[in-house]
This record gives structure tokens, C-alpha cells and sequence, in this order.
């Protein structure tokens, strides 16, 4: 199959979720004979590598706010968050990359990709996927959700924007993957042709047991809004009670694009490092993954890949959502500042019970997220899907 991917970052370097996520889908592909073009926007945020296979095309855009250009879409009542991914550089590489060979398949990775849904529909016959990584309206309720005023306000405006603009791309691609069966529900009654659940998957390496557990952590990319809410939520809430019961208790927050609010702070025990050169080398730590998410949707990658490296875990239920984790079997999940501060206390003191749960986080993880099973269900969902 000859398949063109379309993404609003580059997949490579593997700098956060959404990266791993894209990069999986097409390696994956690849790795079991497909041809695998990619089309990739490089922003302020996400640069172009500087290094590249031939299968990749990085077209730079800026996404840079313009306050006259936000104001205008408000007016319009059209959404500004999806506006600034659209370029006509990148709209002629796609025009041209599918005029000049015939594609059996564009996925489009992302609400964010969906600007040019409508030149390839005029220039190819190629079918097109929606890959959603997230819903993205959800993010931003739940964030006006948690403001006052006027901020509140329009938060819910370009959330509401965003859900228009979900719905109406629903109906104008031919078949929507969703990361989670909870977002897969929501695309079939927003009207969804065909919907193909398809969590992202990983290449686990060999399982390394942990150590004598001396801290906790919490690792993302932080300019993404649940993120940087989360971890003001542990700080703010959280953290304060972990102290009040053990004084000696460590914490650790790494992330690139860490916000100036967070620093280090020694008599709280606190080390913001920020940017970490491998996910893999930081991953080796004998620490407590924490995933303290409290709006969005779609699935937390770095929950994933630390719980498939075989570290014990504590989220929130919607940090954890879509992985089928059981509170106090292979994971801790608590949804109050206090019962998520019992939870890394109990992990702490008891490092007999964090490696046995973390030893059935992994088993679990690894036996839904492994991406030869995952791209090979993939397979059967598209080769049905592209013959009919």
C-alpha cells in the first residue's frame, strides 16, 4: 500500500507523545512492506531535524500567535487554534507529492493536518484517515472549566470552535482512527463512517526490575496545557501533603519547554532538570511515574512507556484512561489532592509493593501496547476498509 502521512510536527526527534505516536504508526507500516511518504510542518516549537530520511518533507510554518488574526477568527466564530496550521507551502506539497504518484492511502495525523482535507480531496482518489491523537475540544473545556471571567469565557469559545470543527471533519474523512474507545464512542455519534480503535504502540525492549524506589517523578512535554495544569496541581495541592508525612520525600519534573514557574526548590525537595536528552536513559531511574492529568482526552504515551520499562505508576483516572489499569493491582489512581498524596506515600514506604505493582503495570502494558499487534490489527483494519 502507498501511503501518505501528513503531519502538523515532525515525528523525529521523539520529543514527546505525539511524536512517538506518529513515528510508531509509520514505522510500524514500513516495517511490514508498506511505502511510507511523510509530510511534516515544522513550527517554533517543533523545528525540522536536522537530520533526515528521503521519505520525509519538512516544510517550516509559524504558528506564532497574531493577536489581529485571533481577534478576526472570534468574530468569524471560526477556530483560530486550527487556522494557524494552515500554509499554502504546505497545501502545494501535498497537491504536488499526489499528483505526482497515486496513493492508496493519506492519513492525516490529527486534528491539526485536517486544513488540507480539501485539496487532496480535489487532487487524489486516495482514501483519508483521520488519526486523532485527542479530542481536542475536551482539552480546552476542561481547561475553561477551571478559570473565571473572562479567560473562562473565551476558552469555552475556542472549545466550542474546535468541536465544530471535529464534527464537521468527521463526516469529510472516510474513516476515523481514535486512540481510546472513549474517544472512538464519541466520533460514531458525532457520525463517523468507520471507526478502527487503535492505541499507539511501542518496541519494548528487555523489562529492567527496579530498585529501592526513592522518588517521584513526572515527565512530559510541557507545553501542552494539561501538563503544565497537572503539575501546578501537585505542586500546589499535592506535594504540601507528601511533605507534612514524610519530610525526606523527593520530587523530580523534567519536560521540555518547562514553564519559568517551575524551579527547583531544595527545602521543598524539589529538582526541575527540564529537557532530557534520552527518554530512554531517564527512564532507567528507580522513581514513581506520576501522571496528575485533569482535562483533556486521549492517552498519556508517557504513562505507557514507563509502565511498559516496568515502573510503578500513580495517575488521576483520566491520566490513566484507556489503559485498563486497576487501582492497587498494577497502578495507584486518585482523583483528590489528598488521595493522590496517600498514594505516593504508600509507594514510598512500601517499595515491596511498588515493584510487584510495577512488575503487573508492565506485564499488562506490554501484552495491549506492543506495536507489532497493533499495526498488524491495523493492517486488516485498512486492507478491509481500502477494498470496500
Amino acid at each position: 500500500m502507498k501511503i501518505l502521512q501528513i503531519c502538523p510536527k515532525p515525528p523525529r526527534p521523539q520529543v514527546d507523545g505525539g511524536c512517538i505516536a506518529m513515528d510508531a504508526m509509520s514505522s510500524g507500516l514500513e516495517k511490514n512492506g508498506h511505502d511510507v511518504r511523510i509530510i511534516a510542518m515544522c513550527t517554533e516549537k517543533h523545528p525540522a531535524p536536522k537530520n533526515s530520511a528521503d521519505k520525509y518533507k519538512h516544510i517550516r510554518i509559524s504558528t506564532a500567535l497574531n493577536p489581529f488574526s485571533a481577534l478576526n477568527h472570534l468574530i468569524l466564530n471560526k477556530s483560530y487554534n486550527l487556522a494557524r496550521f494552515f500554509n499554502e507551502d504546505v497545501e502545494r506539497e501535498i497537491t504536488n507529492e499526489l499528483r505526482s504518484c497515486e496513493y492508496d492511502l493519506v492519513i492525516l495525523e490529527s486534528l491539526y493536518a485536517t486544513p488540507y482535507l480539501g485539496a487532496i480531496r480535489c487532487t487524489s482518489k486516495a482514501k483519508v484517515v483521520l488519526r486523532s491523537h485527542n479530542l481536542e475540544h475536551e482539552i480546552w473545556n476542561g481547561l475553561s472549566a477551571k478559570n473565571w471571567g473572562l479567560k473562562k469565557w473565551y476558552l469555552r469559545v475556542l472549545a466550542k470552535q474546535l468541536e465544530t470543527a471535529e464534527r464537521e471533519v468527521v463526516t469529510g474523512v472516510d474513516a476515523v482512527i481514535s486512540i481510546t474507545v472513549e474517544d472512538g464512542s464519541w466520533f460514531k455519534e458525532a457520525g463517523a463512517r468507520k471507526v478502527h480503535v487503535m492505541p499507539f504502540g511501542l518496541d519494548f525492549n528487555k523489562l529492567k526490575s527496579v530498585g529501592e524506589v526513592d522518588h517521584v517523578f513526572h515527565f512530559g512535554s510541557m507545553d501542552w496545557a494539561p501538563n503544565v495544569e497537572g503539575v501546578r496541581w501537585l505542586l500546589k495541592e499535592v506535594w504540601p501533603k507528601v511533605l507534612e508525612m514524610k519530610a525526606d520525600a523527593q520530587l523530580v519534573l523534567a519536560g521540555r519547554n518547562m514553564p519559568e514557574e517551575f524551579k527547583t526548590n531544595s527545602e521543598r525537595n524539589i529538582a526541575v532538570i527540564g529537557e532530557v536528552e534520552s527518554a530512554e536513559e531517564f527512564f532507567k531511574r528507580n522513581g514513581v511515574a506520576l501522571v496528575p492529568i485533569l482535562s483533556g482526552s486521549g492517552m498519556r504515551i508517557k504513562a505507557v512507556e514507563a509502565l511498559g520499562r516496568g515502573l510503578p505508576i500513580i495517575g488521576t483516572s483520566l491520566g490513566l484512561c484507556g489503559l485498563g489499569l486497576k487501582d492497587g493491582v498494577n497502578a495507584q489512581i486518585a482523583d483528590s489532592a489528598e488521595g493522590f498524596a496517600q498514594k505516593i506515600l504508600l509507594y514510598l514506604n512500601s517499595n515491596e509493593l511498588a515493584v510487584k505493582q510495577a512488575s503487573l503495570g508492565a506485564k499488562h502494558i506490554r501484552s495491549i501496547f506492543d506495536n507489532n499487534i497493533i499495526i498488524k490489527e491495523l493492517e486488516l483494519f485498512l486492507n478491509n476498509y481500502i477494498a470496500s
